[in-house]
């Protein structure tokens, strides 16, 4: 077959079988059928010449396609094409291009993943002589998936080793970092580009002991000394302080692979703030005691002192405290300092740019100053200063609780020096240990002044003044309470709280305590509140009090006591329930009105809703009272519907509800029935003929004839009922009584004195 020109190819048709050289041919065919991949060998016309199983396999063609000869490139890639091998397209137009790259007998790699999830390498090569090509086709996938597992690990151990607090190496046998984290660059200060692949430990020891990281060392020796260490590959622990003050552990262990030492892996954990947590904790906790312990303010402000120099011996410390007016500072403390220097600062008047101090209490705000010989604020103390030998000053503003300056705590270093965050955190926590115990003074000496006055205060009021201590024993009462409950104080001081509360009351109380303790235990602290409860007075009377309490707290925030006022508020309550009778109650029979019945429906239904029982409403009408309202009037129809009411009450438990609708109309509430609709029916059918039957009882009226004579009136009057029995899903509560309504007039027309249900659909 002649070799065509690129115009004249087209398809493919099959290579003629038999006409071949079976020795050659047969040899490269037992050749490459031992071959683990699948393989083709196509001449310059692109017909097959060989091919093995392992192809038809990993491409899954049929053997239908190699009988009668091999097939030509067109006819494999026109298969190919059709089950989507090569994606979307036409395949014919796919195909076409398959082997229009294929003339150009060019070298090519690439990879083909197929639509079963198979990942092949094909690789082709066209033969020395231009007689053809061939083309390997092996199945990578199990390689891709091990590359890709390979790769999510790589990028699993980027994302831990990035997201641990300490810093990581793995140093190989070599002594050459094969792996770091940025934490471990961020800990030890190092810069960026001496951090590459490949870079030994050599290079770092020296870098580190160039720039001061072990101190005055020569720098050489070092190197060698820390090398010949590390290939012993022995496990280790140590401490190092940074030039900066940062106090880093180092944990060193061996890596074995194979039985071999392989490396080894070190982490680096910055515990300068765990160490210092720690001795600050001593100091903190000495100090809390002096303050438990009733220590004047002198020596409290003393100890800060001197406990902040021993946790780092560098500092020079004061503690100076504004005057009333807010204008000067005076010594608090300062033990360390020089004499002269404490007089001359001592009475400093406040304003912006003096010094470190008078700023600080002038603005509210912390003042860092690092270098005292150039800053303006220390213009007109400069001189004063180097006298001293001072370099540096911080100064951190002693806030109350509310946030008034009440004077300045300054840290001193004789070199100039910048905070780091440690100090910082030192400067502010020991400000409010200052805070408190200033705070604490302060209200003390105002207790002291005012405690005449207030018991001149709280004796000259009609409400009554209280306090307690934190189990609520009462610890003063104003004389109020005995005009008010006929106690006097040296029968109630000493007393539980609760021996002046109803049963009610005391409940109440529990219940707030409960509360509070339950918002305490989330972190929310409340002050003051405002309840009102059932006291209970010395002849016996109750009477009702609005009380006001609010919780005192100790220096750490814990509760040591309550104090308060109470109100009488007994006619307020009485107004408040006549109030809630007119606007709940029918004032002829005391019954429920409408509105209260339509909020208790709502609740019934609710209650249907939380355990599935049925309720039942009952619509009464009493068949023969117009009569009797004509005849005799309304005083006398008003007495029937008064013994009605009662009547209807007898006949319901106490947990259902009899309502007046309007004129002789009642309704009847019955809740929590049944789950079982027609238990429930039963139920209220039984109800219901109860009431029917009591109701048709006759009535003995008595009437007044004249202001003298009274007589005996008997009427007989019987009641028409609807009944509809509901769950939560059966209509609003206006259905409900609409179809209870819908029912009692069906009992009118069927002859009064009868009963109708209502039959809801479900």
């Amino acid at each position: 077959m002649k070799k065509m020109t690129r115009s004249e190819r087209g398809y493919m048709p099959k290579a003629p079988a038999g006409k071949t050289q079976p020795g050659s041919v047969d040899v490269l065919q037992t050749i490459i059928d031992f071959l683990p991949s699948g393989v083709t060998l196509f001449d310059p016309d692109l017909k097959m010449i060989a091919c093995n199983e392992q192809l038809k396999r990993l491409l899954d063609f049929p053997a239908a396609m190699f009988e009668g000869g091999l097939p030509t490139m067109y006819d494999l890639a026109i298969y190919n094409a059709r089950r989507g091998e090569y994606g979307p397209g036409i395949p014919e137009v796919l195909a076409q291009d398959v082997v229009e790259r294929a003339y150009d007998m060019q070298a090519h790699v690439y990879e083909r993943t197929r639509p079963n999830g198979t990942v092949l390498e094909i690789r082709g090569e066209p033969l020395p002589d231009g007689s053809g090509f061939v083309t390997i086709y092996t199945d990578i996938t199990e390689r891709k998936r091990a590359e890709q597992e390979a790769k999510r690990y790589a990028t699993y151990l980027d994302t831990v080793l990035n997201t641990l607090p300490q810093g990581v190496t793995v140093i190989d046998e070599n002594l050459e970092v094969a792996l770091w984290n940025q934490r471990f660059v961020d800990i030890m200060g190092l810069p960026p580009d001496l951090m590459r692949a490949g870079v030994s430990l050599e290079e770092m020891v020296r870098y580190n002991a160039e720039h001061g990281e072990y101190g005055a060392v020569d720098s050489e020796e070092k190197v060698r000394q820390v090398v010949d260490l590390a290939l012993r590959f022995e496990p280790h622990r140590l401490e190092r302080v940074r030039p900066q003050g940062q106090t880093i552990e180092i944990e060193g262990r061996a890596m074995q692979l194979e039985g071999k030492v392989a490396g080894f892996v070190s982490t680096y954990t910055d515990i300068t703030e765990l160490k210092q947590v720690g001795q600050y904790e001593q100091y903190r906790s000495h100090t809390l005691e002096l303050l438990a312990g009733g220590e004047p303010l002198p020596g409290i402000l003393d100890a800060i002192v001197r406990g902040l120099e021993q946790l780092k011996p560098a500092m020079l410390c004061s503690i100076l405290l504004l005057d009333e007016a807010g204008r000067h500072l005076g010594i608090g403390a300062a033990p360390s300092l020089p004499d002269f220097y404490r007089a001359a600062i001592d009475g400093m008047e406040i304003g912006m740019g003096v010094g470190c101090c008078g700023t600080a209490a002038f603005t509210g705000e912390r003042v860092i100053v690092g270098d005292i010989a150039t800053h303006p604020y220390w213009k007109a103390y400069k001189e004063l200063a180097a006298r001293a030998g001072l370099g540096a000053c911080w100064s951190q503003p002693i806030l109350a609780a509310a946030g008034q300056v009440l004077g300045t705590l300054a840290i001193y270093y004789r070199e100039a020096r910048m905070p780091a965050e440690s100090d910082i955190a030192i400067i502010e926590q020991s400000a409010r240990l200052a805070s408190i115990a200033i705070e604490r003074s302060v209200a003390a000496k105002k207790i002291r002044d005012s405690e005449t006055l207030y018991r001149l205060l709280t004796e000259g009021v009609s409400d009554v003044v209280w306090k307690t201590d934190r189990d609520l024993h009462i610890t003063y009462i104003s004389p109020a309470d005995e005009l008010l409950r006929g106690y006097r104080a040296d029968e109630v001081v000493g007393h539980h709280v609760f021996e002046m509360f109803t049963a009610e009351g005391i409940a109440t109380v529990t219940e707030i305590m409960r509360q509070r303790q339950e918002a305490e235990q989330h972190g929310m602290q409340g002050s003051s509140r405002t309840f009102e409860v059932q006291h209970r007075c010395k002849d016996g009377k109750l009477l009702w009090g609005e009380v006001f309490s609010t919780v005192e707290r100790d220096a750490h925030g814990a509760i040591i006591g309550y104090h308060g006022i109470t109100r009488e508020i007994t006619k307020r309550k009485q107004m408040e329930d006549q109030v809630r009778q007119l606007a709940f109650y029918d004032a002829l029979t005391n019954l429920p009105n409408r509105r209260l019945l339509n909020d208790r429906l709502i609740q019934v239904m609710a209650a249907g809703k939380r355990n599935g029982c049925y309720g039942a409403l009952m619509f009464i009408d009493l068949d023969n009272f117009k009569p009797l309202n004509d005849t005799h009037g309304h005083a006398v129809g008003d007495l029937l519907l008064i013994e009605a009411a009662d009547r209807l009450k007898s006949c319901v438990r106490e947990m259902d509800t009899v309502a007046r609708f309007g004129g002789d109309e009642f309704v009847v509430m019955l809740g929590e029935l049944n789950t079982d609709k027609a238990e429930s029916r039963s139920q209220a059918e039984g109800v219901a003929e109860k009431i029917r039957t009591l109701l048709s009882e006759p009535y003995l009226l008595t009437i007044s004839r004249d202001e003298k004579k009274h007589a005996t009136l008997e009427h007989y009057c019987t009641a028409s009922i609807g009944v509809v029995v509901f769950v939560k899903h059966e209509g609003s509560p206006n259905d409900i009584l609409k179809w209870a309504d819908t029912a009692m007039y069906e009992a009118k027309e069927a002859g009064c004195n009868l009963t109708r249900f209502y039959d809801a659909k479900d």
